[in-house]
């Protein structure tokens, strides 16, 4: 299962759908009380009757989620306990596919309390970029799957091979099509060069996803600063397809928004107009409407 990362919106959006407005009670009540009077900005939201999200108004991601009861996985019935879950704890009684890896616990709130101002922190956004890939990542690899079977169907109209990526005779013919397009050559089979047009599209997008190549994205984050001034982070995500658990990352930028390059403000705009969770093939990914993934172009100030 591996840790639990929550967008604030959608913990706030279930909460109000599945609780009401209602608060947890006893024990776990008496702990959010603690917390939001103790940690500056902090506020809390039913999550469960014995447990409740930990997050900051303003921020994209929860830091966490508190509770009171038995949270352990033990055989036989344990006494409650104050458990705070985040992602900085390593509880290595248990593997990180478990909830419990990220959970201390505690008979006292006062302890629980320590652990809550200790652990639950703010995301920074290469945490939030890192946290939040899974969907963009699933949506490339779609796409590159479908790339692939796109560019072999076009093969066969045009009459190559469909398999012969390595295959030197038909990779020679496919340039000398290439060539002869970019030339503004007519085929005097219409419909053989409506093929042959198709094949060369599709040759470009599957270019971007063949073998031992990388799809790097960038992770963009606009944000509010506490006294007003509106800031841009973008984080550069090394290869959106790979196949690792986690993410590899580089080339943090900070930009104030009103200077933010016309390369990247362009694909904002375009995905600006989209849903949220929607993905747009050579542009990219929405995430809400502060944060996105996009393909990735170098740009300059």
């Amino acid at each position: 299962m591996g840790y639990h990362h929550q967008r604030v919106a959608a913990l706030l959006a279930d909460a109000n759908a599945q609780h009401n407005g209602q608060r947890t009670a006893g024990e776990t009540q008496d702990f959010c009380l603690a917390i939001e009077r103790s940690m500056r900005g902090v506020k809390t939201v039913m999550r469960t009757a014995n447990s409740a999200w930990v997050y900051m108004e303003g921020e994209d991601m929860a830091m966490g989620w508190v509770g009171y009861g038995d949270f352990q996985t033990s055989r036989a019935a344990t006494d409650n306990k104050y458990a705070v879950y985040a992602r900085g704890i390593r509880n290595m009684k248990y593997n990180d596919m478990n909830e419990q890896h990220y959970m201390r616990v505690a008979l006292r709130m006062d302890v629980a309390l320590k652990h809550a101002k200790t652990y639950l922190r703010r995301y920074s956004t290469t945490e939030t970029g890192e946290a939040l890939f899974r969907p963009v990542k699933e949506a490339v690899r779609k796409v590159a799957s479908a790339a692939g079977s796109a560019y072999s169907a076009c093969k066969v109209a045009v009459g190559v091979k469909a398999d012969g990526y390595n295959d030197k005779p038909a990779q020679a013919l496919i340039r000398e099509l290439g060539y002869m397009v970019q030339s503004g050559h007519k085929f005097m089979d219409a419909e053989l060069g409506g093929y042959v047009e198709a094949m060369l599209d599709a040759k470009k997008t599957f270019a971007r996803f063949q073998d031992n190549d990388i799809v790097p994205m960038d992770f963009v984050r606009a944000y509010t600063m506490d006294y007003g001034e509106q800031r841009v982070d973008t984080i550069r995500i090394k290869d959106i397809t790979s196949y690792r658990f986690d993410t590899d990352t580089e080339q943090q930028r900070t930009w104030l928004a009103k200077e933010l390059p016309e390369e990247l403000m362009g694909k904002v705009a375009v995905m600006s107009m989209c849903e949220n969770e929607e993905f747009v093939e050579d542009v990219g990914y929405k995430v809400s409407e502060n944060m996105f993934y996009l393909y990735a172009e170098d740009v300059t100030t």
